[in-house]
């Protein structure tokens, strides 16, 4: 499946949401930057261990970096 996704990576979260081809939310998620949970292929893996195995294309925005 393709699915689209957004990222947001803030000074203290990082948000990321997967939309289907509906723009139907399939999967999101808010993490704190500081937890060891808190990493960007962390919650890529946990989209994917919900969603299966998927493509999308991603928009990212922030002030993190």
């Amino acid at each position: 499946s393709f699915y689209k996704a957004g990222i947001d990576i803030g000074s203290t979260t990082i948000k990321f949401v997967v939309m289907d081809e509906n723009n139907n939310i399939c999967f999101k998620i808010t993490e704190d930057i500081y937890q060891n949970t808190g990493n960007l292929l962390g919650l890529v893996k946990d989209a994917r261990e919900q969603l299966g195995e998927f493509k999308f294309s991603c928009v990212i925005t922030g002030s993190g970096g």
